[in-house]
């Protein structure tokens, strides 16, 4: 959960409305009988937020909706850590799924206590919109409106929505005659009216055993903020997930402008990565001024050897330095993927045991997608769990980020001054591969450079 810059999971009972809310949020349509979860889905999206210092900037979501199900509870819950932001949905009408919550909220504080927690009420529009809500989901219809005079309530031409022209108005007594024909249909209106107001008061009480008052008392002894939302007509549902990422993002801000004013402790530089000997780095040098490129590159492979690389692909001709193409497989357990500590970054990847310079820590794997495929999947051109192979192809990960309990290189973090790792490309074998360029002790998290590209457009994002 590294990539996005506001990681979101969303929990609560089952049908108690997350898929509709996430449904509404990606496509902005709502699918009245949407298939239950199983396990977890995924969604991302680019959002507009107001950031501290008044500027409006568009940020990335990732949101996992997390299923309800009791046999998928265990597996649920491994997608709390690292998250940024929690939240924790009920039904507005069922007094059964706000009971519920409490528990919901509460683990999820255990899970992941530097996340922030909101509440979500779903199907709010049959709490605040009793007689729209009767439309949509199942009740009695609204009452057709009233004929023209002259054409009768029920005429074809009424039915057909054709608008009809009445070259005579009807007398006096017809009028009269109308209005006391219509007082009976007035009161039965009146107390359908009067039906559904007692039907959304009824669904308040069951919402949160007495209403709204309820639950802002809750969110108020919380410190959780509620979000009124509903997924059949849109309210809130935007908003939601704006207020969301703008509060996760001013805390963030506010941190960052506190360990700014502390004064920072003196930290130990941690060893460089090894270079070759300035001898080896010489004669490259004077062979690029003597001989030409042909021959520098050919005293260069001569004196690096498997950390000197030339690659000839699409017509194009790459050049890679200081990282090995082999080297000596992982142990199993190696490497441990747990969280990090940092709100920012979520979890990463540390070595359980020392791990030797040089050493394979694996392929970037996943699902190969073509240009027109990763455009397909992602038309803003912003893939966060992708690695490029070269202009054509991409590798995406967004399968792997969610298992924790196997490290993939997907977990490795960004550091462009810590950095222990590096990658190497095989463009015409479509691999990417990861070495250890020092020795790694335990405990030291696996990091290394995303590159300029990642960060482009996310500077003020960028952690050192």
């Amino acid at each position: 959960m590294a990539r996005f810059d506001v990681n979101i999971v969303v929990i609560g009972d089952a049908s108690c409305g997350k898929s509709c809310l996430l449904q509404r949020l990606l496509t902005n349509r709502f699918v009245a009988d949407s298939e239950r979860t199983w396990g977890t889905e995924f969604g991302a999206k680019r959002i507009a937020v107001v950031l501290p210092d008044g500027s409006q900037r568009r940020v990335s979501i990732g949101v996992w909706d997390t299923s309800g199900y009791p046999r998928f509870h265990l597996t649920s819950t491994r997608f709390l850590a690292g998250a940024h932001a929690i939240l924790a949905c009920w039904d507005a009408t069922s007094r059964r799924s706000w009971d519920s919550l409490r528990a919901w909220v509460v683990e999820a504080r255990e899970q992941e206590p530097a996340a922030q927690v909101f509440l979500a009420a779903c199907k709010s529009d049959l709490v605040e919109r009793p007689q729209q809500a009767q439309r949509g989901h199942g009740g009695s219809a609204a009452p057709p409106a009233e004929g023209l005079p002259g054409t009768g309530s029920g005429s074809p031409a009424q039915s057909l929505g054709v608008s009809v022209e009445v070259e005579h108005w009807p007398s006096l007594s017809r009028l009269q005659q109308e209005e006391e024909e219509q007082e009976p249909q007035q009161q039965v209106q009146q107390q359908q009216q009067d039906e559904r107001q007692a039907a959304a008061k009824a669904a308040a009480e069951r919402g949160g055993g007495r209403g709204r008052a309820a639950v802002d008392q809750y969110s108020a002894s919380t410190g959780a903020s509620v979000l009124w939302t509903s997924a059949r007509t849109g309210e809130g549902v935007l908003e939601c997930f704006q207020t969301i990422a703008q509060e996760v993002l001013q805390r963030r801000w506010a941190q960052q402008q506190q360990a700014q004013q502390q004064p920072q402790p003196r930290q130990l530089q941690p060893a460089r990565p090894q270079l070759p000997p300035l001898s080896g780095m010489l004669v490259p040098a004077a062979a690029l001024l003597l001989g030409g490129p042909l021959l520098a590159a050919a005293v260069a492979k001569a004196a690096l050897g498997d950390c000197f690389h030339l690659e000839l692909h699409r017509g194009r001709l790459y050049v890679q330095a200081g990282v090995p193409s082999t080297g000596p497989p992982l142990s199993p357990g190696a490497v441990e993927v747990r969280p990090t500590g940092v709100p920012a970054l979520g979890n990463g990847a540390f070595a359980a045991q020392r791990i030797p310079a040089g050493t394979y820590l694996g392929d970037y794997t996943g699902e190969l997608l073509d240009r027109p495929a990763f455009f397909a999947r992602y038309p803003n051109g912003v893939g966060d769990f992708t690695a490029a192979v070269d202009d054509e192809w991409a590798i995406d990960a967004v399968r792997p980020v969610g298992d924790t309990a196997t490290f993939h290189p997907v977990h490795l973090n960004h550091s462009r001054g810590r950095a222990n790792v590096r990658r190497h490309y095989a463009r015409a074998a479509r691999r990417i591969s990861f070495f250890a360029t020092r020795d790694v002790q335990p405990g030291e998290e696996l990091l290394y450079d995303y590159g300029r590209a990642y960060w482009r457009g996310r500077e003020q994002m960028e952690l050192p």
